[in-house]
C-alpha cells in the first residue's frame, strides 16, 4: 500500500489505488508534488481534513498529524475553514498557544470566530497578555467584535489587572450595543471586582435584569477580595433572600466561616 494511503487508512480516510484517484505523485528526483487529480479533489480533501480535526480533537499529536496531512495534500492553513477548525481544536485542548499562533498568522483574513478563539486561548493560558494585542488588532481591522469577543478579552484583562484597558473595552462594548448581554455583564462584574473596583462591579450588577449565580459570585467575591466584609455579607444574605443558592465558588475564600450563617 502507498505510504499516503496507509496514513489515510490509519486516521480514518478512504482512498483508492487506481492512478486516477492518487492523491500524491512521487517523482524520484524531486520533492512531493500535488497532482492534477489532487486539485480536483481539494474540496473533498478539505471536508475530510475538517472531519479528521473533529475526530482527533482529543489528541494533540493526532491533530499535528492531520495538520501535516492537510499541508501535503494542498489544503494550507491559509484556507480559513481549515485554519479555524484546527486552531479551535488546539485551543480547546489547552494546547501550546505558540503553535496556535503560528497557524493563525498563516490565515488570510481570519474571521471573528478565529480571532475570538485566539483571545480565548490566551485568556485561559498562563500568559494572557497577547490576548490584549490580538484584541487591539481587531479594533483597527475591518472585523467587528461579537458577543464572544468581550467576555474573552475581559477575562484576560482581569488576570492582567489592567484597569484602564478594561475600561476601554467596557466603552467599546457599550458603543457596539453589546454591554447589556448577560455574558458581557458577567465578564464586566468579574473584571471590575478583580481590579479592585467593587463599586463599579456592583453598578454593572445592579443593571442586570436577571442576576444569575455567576454574577452573584463575581460581585460577592469582588467585595471579599477587596477586604469589604460587611458589604460582602450583605450581598450574600441578599442573594439567599432572592432565592439564589450559593455554590462552592460563592464561599471559595472561606470568608463566611467567621459568621453564623
Amino acid at each position: 500500500m502507498h505510504p499516503e494511503q496507509q496514513f489515510l487508512s490509519k486516521i480514518g480516510c478512504s482512498s483508492h489505488s487506481t492512478s486516477s484517484n492518487t492523491l500524491i505523485q512521487k517523482n524520484p528526483s524531486s520533492p512531493t508534488i500535488i497532482s492534477a487529480a489532487t486539485e480536483s479533489k481539494k474540496p473533498y480533501i478539505l471536508r475530510k481534513c475538517i472531519a479528521l480535526v473533529h475526530a482527533c480533537a482529543s489528541s494533540m499529536p493526532k491533530l499535528k498529524q492531520v495538520h501535516a496531512f492537510s499541508i501535503r495534500h494542498g489544503v494550507p492553513l491559509s484556507s480559513p475553514d481549515m485554519g479555524k477548525h484546527l486552531i479551535f481544536a488546539v485551543v480547546s485542548l489547552s494546547g501550546p498557544m505558540q503553535y496556535a499562533r503560528n497557524m493563525f498568522d498563516q490565515i488570510y483574513q481570519p474571521n471573528i470566530f478565529t480571532w475570538d478563539t485566539m483571545i480565548r486561548g490566551y485568556a485561559e493560558s498562563e500568559d494572557p497578555a497577547p490576548a490584549l494585542h490580538i484584541y487591539q488588532h481587531i479594533r483597527v481591522s475591518s472585523v467587528r467584535p461579537d458577543t464572544h469577543t468581550y467576555p474573552f478579552i475581559l477575562k484576560a484583562i482581569a488576570k492582567l489587572m489592567v484597569l484602564r484597558e478594561g475600561e476601554k473595552v467596557h466603552c467599546a462594548a457599550l458603543k457596539d450595543g453589546l454591554e447589556s448581554l448577560v455574558f458581557v455583564q458577567n465578564a464586566l462584574v468579574h473584571f471590575y471586582g478583580a481590579c479592585g473596583r467593587a463599586e463599579s462591579a456592583l453598578k454593572v450588577f445592579e443593571k442586570m435584569p436577571d442576576k444569575n449565580l455567576v454574577a452573584w459570585n463575581s460581585v460577592i467575591n469582588g467585595y471579599a477580595l477587596n477586604s469589604r466584609p460587611n458589604e460582602t455579607l450583605t450581598l450574600y444574605r441578599r442573594m439567599c433572600l432572592e432565592g439564589v443558592k450559593p455554590d462552592g465558588f460563592t464561599l471559595a475564600d472561606g470568608l463566611f466561616t467567621e459568621y453564623d450563617l
